[in-house]
């Protein structure tokens, strides 16, 4: 086997056993733990901030974001938490420095939540305003899109941290 293969075997090996672990600890340590539910409800305030300039009457009650017109739950896998564990596989894995790790893997967070914040208050305002449109939404268009980001901003990522190479 020549060395590139090798790589990219080294490459798809640890990609996906970086997920793998991602996942079972979103699902074993995360979630039983509590943090998982903080990090629902961290998602939900912020929402319920940005939501506030638009509507009046919404509160935020624990993941609940409630208005008199409307209401929505942020509950498992309404965060970036899934995008963002395919992103930081593919980050860690990449064989660059690892400080074009940590700044890649650091704004890929950043840019996933806030997109997640966006998708979040969109939501609450296409059940508010279309509810025949909220679940096609929700599942089909922003879950796709998620995934779709994840891939574009890793593959960003690659071109610039591999340029620095």
């Amino acid at each position: 086997m020549n060395d590139r293969r090798r790589a990219m075997l080294r490459f798809i090996l640890l990609f996906l056993g970086l997920f793998l672990l991602f996942e079972a600890l979103i699902y074993t340590v995360l979630v039983k733990s509590g943090i998982y539910d903080a990090h629902l409800a961290w998602n939900a305030r912020a929402s319920g901030w940005i939501l506030a300039w638009f509507y009046e009457g919404v509160q935020v009650v624990g993941n609940h974001i409630r208005s008199p017109a409307y209401s929505i739950t942020v509950a498992i896998g309404c965060d970036a938490i899934q995008p963002l564990s395919v992103y930081l596989a593919g980050v860690l894995s990449f064989p660059v420095p690892w400080r074009r790790k940590l700044a890649g893997a650091l704004a890929g967070a950043v840019i996933l939540q806030a997109v997640n914040l966006v998708r979040i208050t969109s939501l609450f305002a296409l059940g508010r305003h279309r509810p025949d449109l909220f679940e096609m939404a929700h599942v089909e268009v922003w879950q796709g899109l998620f995934i779709v980001l994840a891939l574009a901003l890793w593959i960003a990522w690659v071109r610039w941290a591999d340029a620095r190479s």
